[in-house]
């Protein structure tokens, strides 16, 4: 496990950047999974969809390029709703 140090205070859009980075330098994206199954999703891209998917209420969403469907796993409570 690796530690991001920061020695002064940052904004929010550089602390945002450091761990962007963190993330894709340590290939991090590519381990994520949701209850065991992988999603290879960017964390934060799938915090971003959950909260379009509250505000916006689609009828139904088509996702193309599943992998091996952890995105579809995490989608799942979030459509219940």
């Amino acid at each position: 496990m690796s530690l991001i140090v920061i020695s002064r205070e940052i904004s929010h859009k550089e602390l945002g950047f450091r761990m962007d980075t963190h993330l894709w330098e340590k290939k991090l994206w590519m381990i994520f999974d949701w209850f065991g199954v992988e999603t290879h999703q960017w964390p934060t891209n799938l915090m971003i969809l959950q909260e379009i998917i509250c505000e916006q209420k689609p009828s139904f969403i088509i996702e193309t390029g599943t992998y091996k469907g952890g995105s579809a796993i995490f989608l799942l409570p979030i459509c219940n709703f």
